[in-house]
């Protein structure tokens, strides 16, 4: 199984249309330069509108033992150096780009997806962490890194995300072996299936190659997408 998230989503009908395709995890971007950024309220209605779809047991925190329904249905909001005022309670996840204080992260009530994008981060993961190294911390929380989500994308670009830049995610496959590892980066209906074969990953985040325009997704792109992962056609 390859999961799907689908990030960049700024409407209630592209929402509900994604999970109704069969996308597995949705992200809303709060990040005001991008054409993809959604305020705060636009994000409440959007949770409105997905909450049938939503896989929820009650429980937005997966406590480091991440499996199919931790992912499936499951909203995630994206954000870059600062957090919204308020983040409603009902986002499954928080994906952090750049540098938002601990203080902060400790106050989010749901679980973290960790974004990597620089090379000597993800080299000193790959060369350094074994799962003997998951312990439980002075706090009595089990610290499980293997457990944890991750976005890696090694593409280039000057703004946070991938930048729609596809790289040689053979790269990752190591990576994606020892972490639950989401490839972002210049993924599209063309390549997935080069990038399932390259890199073996948990899942695919997609933004800008699933769409027409800047922020406008294109359900046909989504919709052939689904049917390469979830119907394993082109991939052998």
């Amino acid at each position: 199984m390859t999961y799907i998230k689908i990030c960049g989503i700024t409407s209630s009908e592209v929402a509900i249309s994604c999970f109704e395709l069969g996308v597995d995890m949705i992200g809303l971007i709060y990040y005001p330069p991008s054409p993809r950024h959604v305020e705060v309220d636009q994000a409440v209605r959007i949770l409105d509108a997905v909450e049938k779809f939503r896989n929820n047991n009650g429980n937005n925190k997966c406590n480091g033992n991440v499996d199919g329904n931790d992912i499936v249905g499951k909203v995630v909001l994206v954000v870059f150096n600062e957090l919204p005022e308020a983040i409603d309670a009902r986002f499954d996840y928080v994906q952090i780009h750049g540098k938002i204080s601990e203080n902060s992260i400790s106050k989010i009530g749901c679980d973290i997806i960790r974004v990597v994008r620089d090379r000597g981060e993800f080299n000193n993961l790959l060369s350094t962490h074994n799962e003997s190294d998951d312990r439980i911390d002075g706090g009595g929380k089990v610290n499980f890194l293997s457990e944890q989500l991750f976005i890696l994308e090694l593409s280039s670009g000057n703004l946070p995300g991938g930048n729609g830049a596809s790289w040689n995610w053979g790269e990752a496959k190591s990576f994606c072996r020892k972490f639950k590892t989401f490839i972002a980066g210049g993924v599209s209906p063309d390549n997935v299936a080069q990038v399932i074969k390259d890199a073996d990953p948990f899942g695919v985040d997609i933004s800008s190659g699933v769409e027409s325009s800047p922020a406008v997704k294109d359900m046909t792109k989504i919709k052939k997408i689904i049917d390469i992962v979830k119907g394993n056609k082109e991939i052998r």
